[in-house]
């Protein structure tokens, strides 16, 4: 048998971790039922409680103390479909469909005719990846699964500076939690084997930024709203990663690697969730008819790479990419066809800034067309609101240069459904 070396160690561990670690896909702009039902095109929208989350000056006319609490529940679908050189033709699989389910909390506090202040709870970004039968999935020296969870709390103020013109301004700490799972490689004499089970995973340092915004009055019943926020920067210090020996059936391959494989590595490492800038007009017809379109720009550019630091330098690794800024756009109308019911409607046009060079089993995206629709009613004190999403996405054709060598057909699909509850005292 080859002797085994530190060096062929690392060269397969390059090889098998060039990959991206966040997809532009992946950001929810949807915080609560309302939003979800009106697509997230809320940038211009007056007097509404979820301001803090997409335009502090939106606070600014909410003239009674809100509170709100709303879930939701995503189910992704994504099929694979493999061509030639690799993994070739008839290699087919699928993604686990697991639930997520984001949560978020907003109140509000009228603290004088033009000052309101809030508070918000959400999950800017989430999203989880996992093959079928992940140790024969073809990509599994790539990602058998990945997870991230972005936690974000938010503290706003909305400020009314004339009568047609306010501000708000808010503050936000946020913390990550990523985490993925692949086989480790091994090449020796011409043969891959499946060395060992890789797993990463760890929880970001706690990070701050910030949002501003402005709406503007120019006419009655025309509002024009732009907010900006800041990117924010995840750091991970001393982050476990364990590797854990995959039996081979050979028995002197399989006793050098557990002389040779540290049971646990730890890892330092960074990541860079984007600044957006959104400008929205929200008009209303008539006293009954509010119609909003947002254009959303998000700068995924900042994400240029991932770099995994271990102790031991024998392990680190480069991750590419080569993302690019991109412009969605979104639009809500609502209908209040009585003093009970709200009737809501959305669609969203949401490119991916993924190119098709780093689309792999670890993290995929395509252009996407969302449609919304939704339903507001009040039972005393509380507002109910639900709402349903459906995602239909661009099928992903892989045939140019890639850097993980993985070539295919990608279909995703995405339901999403939520319900929020809100209070008014």
């Amino acid at each position: 048998m080859t002797k085994l070396t530190p060096l062929i160690v690392s060269l397969a561990l390059h090889a098998s971790l060039s990959a991206s670690l966040l997809a532009g896909g992946f950001k929810i702009q949807e915080q609560g039922a309302p939003a979800l039902a009106l697509a997230g095109a809320l940038t211009a929208r007056p007097a509404q409680l979820t301001a803090g989350f997409y335009n502090p000056a939106g606070l600014t006319d909410v003239r009674q103390g809100q509170f709100q609490l709303g879930g939701s529940v995503l189910v992704p679908s994504v099929q694979f479909s493999g061509i030639n050189p690799y993994p070739g033709y008839g290699v087919a699989s699928a993604q686990v469909r697991r639930v997520l389910t984001p949560a978020s909390l907003f109140a509000a506090w009228p603290l004088h005719p033009r000052l309101t202040v809030g508070l918000a709870i959400t999950f800017p970004f989430v999203n989880r990846h996992e093959w079928s039968d992940p140790f024969r999935f073809s990509g599994r020296y790539i990602a058998m699964k990945s997870e991230l969870w972005h936690l974000r709390a938010i503290l706003a103020a909305g400020y009314r500076l004339a009568s047609r013109l306010a501000f708000g301004i808010s503050m936000f700490a946020g913390k990550t939690y990523l985490g993925m799972d692949l086989v480790y490689p091994l090449i020796l004499g011409g043969r891959v084997f499946d060395a060992a089970h890789l797993r990463l995973s760890g929880t970001s340092r706690l990070a701050a930024g910030w949002q501003a915004g402005v709406q503007f009055q120019p006419m009655h019943r025309l509002t024009l709203g732009l907010a900006y926020t800041s990117r924010l920067r995840q750091t991970f210090r001393q982050q476990q990663a364990t590797l854990t020996p995959i039996s081979s059936g050979e028995i002197q391959l399989d006793d050098a690697l557990q002389t040779l494989l540290p049971a646990r590595l730890y890892f330092n490492s960074q990541l860079d969730l984007p600044a957006s800038l959104s400008a929205g007009v929200h008009f209303r017809p008539s006293a009954h008819l509010n119609v909003e379109i947002d254009l959303i720009w998000t700068g995924w550019q900042v994400f240029r790479g991932q770099q995994f630091q271990f102790d031991d330098s024998t392990f680190s690794v480069s991750r590419p990419a080569d993302w690019r800024d991109v412009l969605a756009l979104r639009a809500g109308l609502e209908y209040a066809l009585s003093s009970a019911l709200r009737y809501r409607l959305g669609y969203a046009f949401d490119p991916t800034p993924q190119p098709g060079s780093t689309v792999s089993p670890l993290w995929v995206d395509a252009n996407r067309h969302l449609f919304s629709i939704g339903l507001g009613a009040p039972f005393g004190m509380l507002q109910i609101d639900t709402a349903v999403q459906l995602g239909f996405y661009q099928i992903r054709k892989i045939r140019g240069p890639n850097t993980f060598q993985f070539y295919g057909d990608y279909a995703l699909f995405l339901f999403r459904t939520g319900l929020s509850v809100t209070y008014r005292f």
